[in-house]
């Protein structure tokens, strides 16, 4: 495996594992905003600097040099019977998987890697969780993109976090940032 795959694989076992702070009512930290959506009832931080853009079911924040992003979007109505792997499959994997202006090649993560444990998953509000981490690309600029995506009874959660590939360092710990901070509210 190369250096990138076992670095970027690391930092993502860390966020998934618990090892970054999720804790309920939580300061944001130095030059963080937090982000409460009462209608799709969660929280997530992002950094202050960045621009923020709403939708009814999707909440999108954008570094002012255009190098990376946080999107989340809830999708409601999921059939109980569902399992995570299909939401994630259906959300994430398909849709992504047809290149045109924004485009992801297959899941570099272990299969075993891309499940939340149930500890982490209730910590932030959800019954489920699964992940994983794609080399993609957005407009022609070559991407790391993180996602995730949390259920809880018959709604889902995506949170996806891009970085273009070269600049991924410089936003490593914001996107950390966002998976640790997220909050589906009651």
């Amino acid at each position: 495996m190369k250096k990138g795959s076992v670095l970027l694989l690391t930092f993502l076992l860390f966020v998934f594992t618990g090892c970054g702070e999720k804790e309920s009512g939580k300061t944001p930290g130095a030059g963080m905003t937090v982000f409460t959506d009462t209608g799709m009832m969660f929280s997530i931080e992002y950094p202050s600097t960045w621009s923020k853009d709403t939708k009814s079911n999707r909440a999108g924040f954008f570094s002012p040099d255009d190098q990376a992003a946080i999107f989340v979007t809830k999708y409601s109505n999921i059939p109980p019977d569902v399992s995570i792997e299909e939401i994630f499959d259906k959300m994430i994997v398909q849709p992504y998987s047809k290149p045109e202006s924004f485009g992801i090649a297959e899941n570099i993560m272990d299969e075993e890697d891309c499940a939340w444990s149930l500890e982490i998953a209730e910590d932030a509000g959800a019954e489920s969780g699964y992940g994983g981490i794609f080399k993609g690309q957005v407009s022609g600029r070559s991407i790391l993109m993180m996602v995730a995506v949390l259920k809880k009874g018959t709604t889902a959660y995506q949170i996806l976090t891009y970085a273009e590939a070269t600049r991924f360092e410089k936003y490593q710990d914001i996107i950390q940032n966002a998976f640790a901070s997220f909050k589906i509210n009651k």
